[in-house]
């Protein structure tokens, strides 16, 4: 046994080695390759730590040798699985590609016959614009003639109706003239007669006594004589039914011998 020993470990894929130290039972632990200096480090043949340690390599070994035939297997299989698909893919594609390459071909004779259709019938709208275009001049020429025509005639029935209301204005205003002149006569001669009539009413109320020198002082004495008259009336008719109550009084008691 030696007091200090180097001592070369390699630690297993994902595995921690661990190291005790005999003298002060202190443990040192680490990853992948370890060269350490250790104090009275002592190893037995059998020993269980040594044995541990194999067991652990062979293990870890076997495990990594599982490991890589798994992932040989599953990169086999997903091998498989990438040349499938990517064979379905190409195929896929080629397919979209064969199909796109159809649609495109249908498509550029469809715009072809959609060009040869439009054409064409730009061709014929052409043909009608420059027809209309053409029908429209001459109507606008048509048109303009009947407007000049239509303005002469317009132009000159105003000149014409212009000529007949002057003279027409004329012939009325002579006629307004004789007018006034006959209405101012008429109305002199009537001022003349209400001047005439005033005089003679004038001359009757001037010879009428105070009392009765007014239309109203008239007319209210008229009122009263017809009201006294209407009184002497009524009297009268009164007092002759009473004369006539009497004789018929009379005349029923006389005896029918007297006379």
């Amino acid at each position: 046994m030696s007091t200090r020993q180097r001592l070369n470990l390699t630690a297993p894929t994902g595995q921690t080695l661990y190291i005790s130290q005999l003298s002060t039972g202190s443990e040192f632990q680490g990853t992948g390759t370890m060269t350490m200096t250790v104090p009275a480090l002592k190893l037995v043949s059998g020993d269980d730590t040594v044995n541990n340690v194999a067991n652990s390599i062979k293990a870890n070994a076997a495990a990594i040798v599982q490991e890589a035939t798994d992932r040989a297997n599953n990169d086999t299989l997903l091998q498989g699985e990438i040349d499938t698909e990517v064979a379905a893919r190409a195929a896929a594609i080629t397919s979209e590609a064969t199909a796109r390459s159809t649609a495109d071909s249908t498509l550029q004779t469809n715009i072809n016959a959609e060009a040869t259709a439009r054409e064409s019938a730009d061709n014929t709208l052409q043909g009608n614009l420059d027809s209309e275009a053409s029908t429209r001049a001459s109507a606008d020429t048509t048109l303009q003639g009947n407007i000049d025509a239509e303005e002469a005639a317009r132009v000159a029935a105003v000149s014409a109706e212009a000529t007949s209301r002057a003279a027409a204005d004329t012939t009325l205003q002579a006629n307004i003239d004789a007018e006034a002149s006959t209405r101012a006569a008429a109305i002199t001669s009537v001022q003349n007669d209400i001047t005439t009539e005033k005089n003679r009413i004038n001359a009757i109320l001037n010879l009428s006594q105070a009392d009765l020198d007014t239309f109203k002082e008239i007319s209210d004495a008229y009122q009263a004589a017809d009201s006294n008259l209407q009184t002497l009336i009524t009297n009268l008719t009164s007092d002759f039914n009473d004369l006539k109550a009497v004789v018929d009084a009379l005349a029923t008691n006389e005896p029918a011998g007297d006379y």
